[in-house]
């Protein structure tokens, strides 16, 4: 899987956003705020491509559909 990185150059902005990220969802697994983050972004993307995918199937499906106008 490939990592994206999304710098930030302000210290405090970065330990923040950590803190916001810690505060507002579960963290059973003890990640620390850089990880954490990271693993909602790998979340929010996979979520998406899955979505992407599931349309392109029901799209291909439903262009594949042939109509019949008798039971013959």
């Amino acid at each position: 899987m490939a990592d994206l990185t999304i710098p930030l150059r302000d210290q405090d902005l970065k330990d923040e956003i950590a803190d916001a990220f810690l505060a507002n969802y579960a963290n059973p697994e003890s990640l620390t705020g850089e990880q954490l983050v990271v693993k909602h972004v790998q979340n929010f993307l996979r979520q998406v491509l899955n979505d992407q995918r599931e349309k392109e199937a029901v799209d291909t499906a439903k262009a594949a559909i042939t109509k019949e106008s008798s039971l013959e």
